[in-house]
Parts: structure tokens; C-alpha cells; sequence
């Protein structure tokens, strides 16, 4: 009798564990309010001014790494907004960087990360920013848009399937022995295409992509014309899955799409940038990152189209059920707000102001306080 009630008792266990949560477009909570202050802003870094903030990342120390495309240098800063040092200039030697424009950031195991997206070359530094070692995947006829650091040996990326053009593959590269763990196949991001100009342009906002995020040993992924987030192990297993039904699409008006086209000016003509316009979907995607906060609460980010100063999230407990909804709106104007990145107890971001100065600024916020939620269909 006991063995029949344990068995189950696991049975029970594990179909709540791999429970998919259908959550209505109502967050259990509401709204949740951040109540921010800003604590800090800079737009230089020593004699440096900031130009182009490509990504940010905050070490275990709290000081805060902002990867300079235009620059082609890491400025490195303090909790407190204090210049440090900078690092990873452009260059083939020892620690220095060939592919700068087409590198990402990370951080894993007491090591700074840039990975070289074309060369496949990935640096790794001390979070001091010292150089030690350089390593070299493997070349293949198609890249490797690498997504995260599971550790210094390990990463995760998407790219095209080999035997169909149409679908996409997200694994896992083993440094070690440049072996391959294929997860998924899905099908590939859309882009928008002017082959007159052999211009391809990528936007998680206009067009469906596959967004992606990590946290603790598991991968949550989803493709952004649905409201729905998958959620595997590094062992390629399916654990679950949390979505939001009845949620509408936001419509793209036209002045969104001639705000975005802006900074492609400079090399297309009226006459193409018109037919990109055209060519723009009606409609937005239902969100454009996942992020998570120290407590494993899920932050799914929400495209803004009428307001550049708001950010706007819908906030889950850590197996998926939709607390809270939230509106965060930035003092001050400003033509463009990227790079959101939570710390303990707020967030960072970059923002462009109306003169084209590039600012980093951390706020202060009061994060939620989520109870674990028991898994059921909502």
C-alpha cells in the first residue's frame, strides 16, 4: 500500500513539475509600482566619452560593464558610478579584439567572456579585466549567434538548420571538444529583406523572433508571434511551459516604423526606405526579452511604441504563474531607452537625450516580493 501511494505521489510530482500554466490576460496581483529614483548618470568614462552602448553587464561585485561598439572598448565603473578602467580594444593581439562589432559580452565563473561572432574566437579575462586565455570554435559554413554563458566552457546558441533553410536550431557548444548538443528545431527568425541593397535588417519588435533566456541551469525560450515561453534543462529535457491567453497584438503605426528607418538614412535611399515601411508588419510581437532577478522571478519585457521613456513588463513567479503587470516610466527626455539590466534593488539602462548624448544610469527601484506560487491552470 505504501509503495502504491508513493508511486503516486511521484506520478502526481511530476506532472505538476512539467505542468504547462495558461495564464489569463490578468495578472493575479495587478500592477506592480517600482517606485524608482535615480541614483546615478554618466556619459563618460575617464577622458573617454561614452559614443554607442552596445550591452551592460554587472559582475558578483556590482560593477557594471558597458560594451562601447563605437569607442571599441569595455568601460568598466563602480556601484557607484565611479570610472575604473576600460579594457578589450580593437586589435589581433593578445586581448585584443578582430571582430568587435560582431562580439558579445558575458560573464561566468570569475571570467569576462567576448565572444567574436565571426571570427569564432572567444577571450577570456580576469573581472579585472586581464587577459588570459584565448580559445577558437570550430568553423562551419553557417555562424553560431551564441545567446549565453552556461560556464566559460559552455555556450548556448541558435542557427540555421543545415537540411532545412526554414527551420532554426538552438543547442549547446562544448568548448572542450568542440562537440554539439542539438535542443530544438524551430522555425528561423523573420527579417526583413531589400535585396536590392543586399540588406538584411532584424528587429524583435516588428518581426517574429525566437527570444531567449537563461537562469539557472534552464533555458526559457519562445517564439514572440505567441504568448508562450518553453522551459528546458541543459539536458535538453522539456520541463514546462507558461503562456498568457487573450492578449492582443499592438498595432505599428506608421510613425514607429519612420522613427526606426531613421538611422538607416545613411545608406538607403527614400525610395527603399519606403518599401521597408511598407514591407513592416501591421503588428507588434507580444515581447522582445526575458530577464530574470535574483529570486528566479521572470521579467518578460513588452514592446513600446508610442512612448521611447517607458519600459513595460509582465512579471511571473519562478514556475510561470503572471503576478504582476508593471509600467516604468524614465524621468527626463530622451529619444531612445535600451539595455535594461536588473541589479539588487534596481536596474540600469542606456538612453539617447534630444542633443545625442549617450548616458548610463542606474535607478534605484523596489523589486517585487513574489511568494512561490503553487503550479495550476489559471
Amino acid at each position: 500500500m505504501k509503495i502504491i501511494i508513493c508511486i503516486i505521489f511521484l506520478s502526481i510530482t511530476t506532472f505538476l513539475f512539467r505542468l504547462d500554466i495558461q495564464n489569463k490576460d490578468k495578472p493575479l496581483k495587478g500592477e506592480w509600482n517600482f517606485n524608482i529614483k535615480q541614483d546615478w548618470v554618466v556619459s563618460e568614462a575617464g577622458k573617454n566619452i561614452i559614443a554607442r552602448i552596445k550591452d551592460i553587464k554587472v559582475d558578483k561585485n556590482g560593477n557594471v560593464l558597458v560594451w562601447d561598439s563605437k569607442q571599441l572598448k569595455i568601460f568598466v565603473y563602480d556601484s557607484k558610478g565611479k570610472f575604473l578602467y576600460d579594457f578589450a580594444r580593437k586589435g589581433e593581439g593578445p586581448g585584443e579584439i578582430m571582430d568587435i562589432y560582431a562580439s558579445s559580452i558575458f560573464i561566468r565563473d570569475n571570467n569576462i567572456i567576448i565572444h567574436e561572432m565571426n571570427s569564432g574566437r572567444v577571450n577570456l579575462y580576469s573581472l579585472k579585466g586581464k587577459y588570459l586565455t584565448t580559445k577558437k570554435i570550430s568553423k562551419r559554413k553557417y555562424g553560431y549567434n551564441v545567446k549565453t554563458y552556461i560556464d566559460k566552457n559552455n555556450f548556448i546558441f541558435m542557427t540555421t538548420s543545415e537540411n532545412d533553410n526554414d527551420k532554426a536550431i538552438l543547442g549547446i557548444y562544448k568548448l572542450k571538444d568542440n562537440s554539439i548538443d542539438k535542443i530544438i528545431l524551430s522555425k528561423k527568425d523573420d527579417v526583413l529583406e531589400i535585396k536590392e541593397k543586399s540588406l538584411t535588417i532584424r528587429n524583435e519588435t516588428l518581426f517574429p523572433n525566437t527570444i531567449f533566456g537563461y537562469n539557472k541551469g534552464k533555458i526559457y525560450y519562445g517564439r514572440n508571434d505567441e504568448y508562450r515561453i518553453n522551459i528546458y534543462d541543459i539536458k535538453t529535457k522539456k520541463k514546462s511551459s507558461f503562456s498568457i491567453s487573450g492578449r492582443k497584438r499592438k498595432t505599428v503605426n506608421k510613425e514607429f516604423k519612420e522613427n526606426f528607418f531613421k538611422s538607416f538614412k545613411m545608406f538607403l535611399e527614400p525610395k527603399y526606405i519606403n518599401i521597408a515601411i511598407k514591407k513592416c508588419p501591421s503588428l507588434a510581437t507580444y515581447f522582445d526579452k526575458i530577464a530574470f532577478d535574483n529570486a528566479g522571478n521572470i521579467y518578460v519585457f513588452i514592446p513600446v511604441l508610442n512612448n521611447e521613456n517607458r519600459i513595460e513588463m509582465d512579471i511571473f513567479s519562478p514556475n510561470g504563474n503572471y503576478i504582476y503587470h508593471a509600467l516604468i516610466d524614465i524621468p527626463g527626455k530622451y529619444e531612445e531607452i535600451r539595455n535594461f539590466v536588473l541589479c539588487e534593488n534596481g536596474f540600469y539602462i542606456s538612453a539617447q537625450d534630444k542633443d545625442g548624448e549617450i548616458k548610463l544610469l542606474k535607478f534605484k527601484a523596489n523589486p517585487p516580493n513574489i511568494k512561490h506560487q503553487i503550479n495550476k491552470k489559471i
